[in-house]
């Protein structure tokens, strides 16, 4: 998982990779610590498939849950794997400071941040699922 995070790190464009968190954690947890780390950050009473968090400009961290990225994944089409790195790529954006559910606005950038890290606009726009997490 480290590879993933250095490697998306180098796609962000310079003025966003300079705000990211110098070390990020990806944690990996099960769908009920998901579902209650969801429902005391959030007040969504879900499992969700990413959720990141800022503590300081030294560390991040990115919780993972592989059950609800493998359904989403088989319910677009896509290979765990992949949904896996997309959701990674949106939790760091969430780190440097790009938040979608503030506005419309913020919701395009983030969106077009997506795409420029990762590649295709079809791929991220499919990606999109309002049960996500952020």
């Amino acid at each position: 998982m480290i590879d993933i995070v250095r490697s998306l790190r180098l796609r962000f464009p310079k003025r966003l990779r300079q705000k990211l968190p110098v070390r990020i954690r990806i944690i990996v947890v099960p769908s009920r610590r998901s579902r209650l780390l969801n429902r005391i950050y959030r007040e969504k009473d879900r499992a969700t498939n990413v959720l990141s968090f800022r503590y300081d400009s030294d560390y991040g961290e990115i919780v993972l849950c592989p059950f609800v990225i493998r359904r989403e994944a088989r319910r677009a089409g896509r290979s765990a794997e992949k949904e896996t790195v997309r959701m990674v790529a949106h939790a760091m954006i969430h780190l440097a400071g790009v938040h979608h559910e503030s506005s419309k606005r913020a919701r395009e950038i983030s969106e077009l941040l997506e795409q420029k890290i990762l590649g295709s606009p079809d791929d991220v726009r499919a990606a999109r699922n309002p049960r996500g997490g952020g």
